[in-house]
């Protein structure tokens, strides 16, 4: 079995593909070493592996569903030089006589590779080659001295006429990289389905038939037509006639008996009860004679303490019964319940977008902002429309600020600058928070260079797509709503 050990070429050094393996993840990743923390360009490498996404699948899949775990020796934070090397990691793993090598004292070949690589397996120019070869420098020399001759490739073209030209020791191997299928022959690591799928499919030929088939098909037929044919002629149905229905019967009236209530008799007189008596007319008496009263003083006697009256009884008859004042208890209120109240739905998630101008403050010049010397003064670019801003221009104009205000309900949020006219610095790296992927809320920006030889008029559009859903190849996953801000812009130096 052959050991390989793959490098990626970094402005930062050299970043070692340590392992890869298939896992039970819904998106693939990129981690150091064996830690579980994501690189913020784990999203690119998925997309580099993605069906339908990148050349990885094409090449060396179909795979089981799930996603792929990237282990590499120190972090990569962005660019996407990174692809070359990625690629023929994975070509090693798919081949069973190779084996990618985490220790390269045991490594039978050493590759240290940059480059991009599209859908077709073509590689593409990257640039800052004469930065890697330096930062790289050590690394190959120490394994020049023990005799190990690593092998570097780098894409045709200017980066590899740069990297010729850079003070490489002697012995050390630099090839220009122009597809990946002639960079699998040359190290003998056989690709599968990606060559197979570059050629054009032959056609199939028709078959011919034979001569007895097509004389028992012919008497197939016959048969069958000689069949159908001698069937009598069904006969027609039989017509219904339709039977006069006779009136149904009209039943026996019922006259109704007409029941006489009984008369209700009035309720016997108790003995009990007492009669008043009728009382009869007075019958006048003769006049009383009035005689003298004789002079008699006699002592008055004690008044008697005047009787107690008695209780006088009425008749039960006249008995009068009066109810009690019945007072009504004192009632609890009874609780009433409130009509259920429905929140109101949480208002539209306010997306918008803005550009800012990064100008050189006075006494210094652009490439004092570019290399972090000096701080950049910003001002905002007023709005013409919703989609259109005032074109921007000016001498000490170095750059944008790309602002984009999100809310603040989480969302999935993908930004990217469509470039009409002329070129900037920075428009194929958005923030890495902003792929898609993740959720995000609040202000999020972007800082992109102007080229400090540029002097032509620069066009592009902005566009902020946000759903509720992961972002995949412009999609929204499980059926999400997508929403689209975007913004014109001109700048003229």
């Amino acid at each position: 079995m052959k050991d390989v050990a793959i490098f990626a070429l970094t402005t930062g050094g050299l970043v070692q593909i340590q392992r890869i393996t298939h896992e039970r993840a819904p998106l693939s990743m990129m981690v150091v070493g064996r830690g579980s923390e994501r690189l913020s360009i784990s999203d690119r490498y998925d997309d580099f592996v993605y069906p339908g996404g990148g050349p990885v699948e094409r090449f060396f899949g179909p795979f089981p569903k799930g996603g792929f775990r990237l282990e590499v020796s120190d972090p990569i934070n962005s660019g996407d030089s990174w692809q070359l090397a990625a690629f023929m990691a994975h070509a090693v793993l798919a081949d069973e006589a190779c084996h990618l090598c985490r220790d390269v004292d045991e490594a039978d070949t050493i590759l240290c590779l940059t480059g991009l690589v599209d859908f077709d397996g073509l590689v593409g120019g990257v640039g800052h080659i004469p930065e890697k070869l330096h930062a790289a420098r050590s690394k190959l020399n120490e394994w020049q001295a023990a005799g190990r001759s690593p092998i570097i490739v780098v894409p045709s073209g200017p980066d590899h006429e740069r990297a010729l030209a850079a003070d490489i020791t002697e012995g050390i191997s630099v090839l220009a990289g122009i597809n990946v299928a002639d960079l699998g022959r040359d190290f003998g690591i056989p690709f599968g389905q990606g060559e197979i799928a570059a050629v054009e499919a032959v056609q199939p030929q028709p078959k011919r038939r034979r001569p007895w088939e097509l004389v028992l098909m012919a008497l197939v037929l016959a048969v069958g037509a000689y069949v159908f044919l001698s069937q009598p002629e069904p006969a027609p149905p039989p017509v219904k006639v339709a039977r006069e229905t006779p009136p149904p019967e009209k039943p026996p009236e019922i006259k109704p008996t007409v029941v006489k209530p009984p008369v209700a008799k009035p309720p016997p007189v108790k003995s009990s009860t007492v009669i008043p008596a009728v009382e009869k007319p007075a019958i006048p008496l003769a006049p009383a004679i009035k005689l003298p009263e004789p002079n008699i003083q006699v002592s008055a006697p004690p008044k008697p303490n005047p009787p107690i009256p008695k209780a006088r009884r009425t008749p039960p008859v006249q008995e009068l019964f009066t109810p009690k004042p019945t007072i009504p208890k004192p009632t609890r209120p009874k609780a009433v319940a409130a009509p259920p109240t429905t929140q109101p739905p949480p208002p539209p998630n306010p997306v918008s977008l803005a550009v800012l101008e990064r100008h050189a403050p006075h006494g210094y010049q652009c490439e004092h902002v570019y290399f972090g010397k000096a701080q950049a003064d910003v001002l905002a670019v007023p709005l013409l429309g919703p989609q259109q801003a005032k074109p921007s221009e000016g001498l000490s104009l170095c750059g944008l600020l790309l602002r984009m205000e999100l809310g603040e309900m989480p969302v999935y949020a993908m930004v990217k600058v469509e470039m009409l006219q002329g070129r900037m610095v920075g428009t194929r790296h958005p923030p890495s928070d902003l792929s898609g992927r993740r959720l995000v809320k609040g202000r999020r920006d972007w800082s992109i260079d102007l080229p400090f030889l540029g002097t032509g008029p620069v066009r592009y559009r902005l566009t902020l797509v946000t759903s509720t859903k992961p972002i995949r190849d412009d999609r929204p996953a499980d059926g999400g709503e997508l929403k689209t801000a975007s913004l014109l812009h001109e700048i003229s130096r």
